[in-house]
């Protein structure tokens, strides 16, 4: 599976890079968990917060 969103990508005051997009708000959860995957995150562990 192959899927292309747009992101918004800033640099924090600490030095770290937060990204974000409007278009990962309409995802069903099966497809977030498989881009987290892909990403190497667990989703578990990112969709507990």
């Amino acid at each position: 599976m192959e899927l292309a969103i747009q992101v918004q990508i800033e640099e924090l005051p600490e030095g770290l890079f937060l990204a974000t997009s409007h278009e990962l708000a309409g995802l069903p959860e099966g497809t977030l968990r498989a881009i987290l995957k892909q990403a190497g995150v667990d989703p578990d562990d990112f969709l507990a917060t």
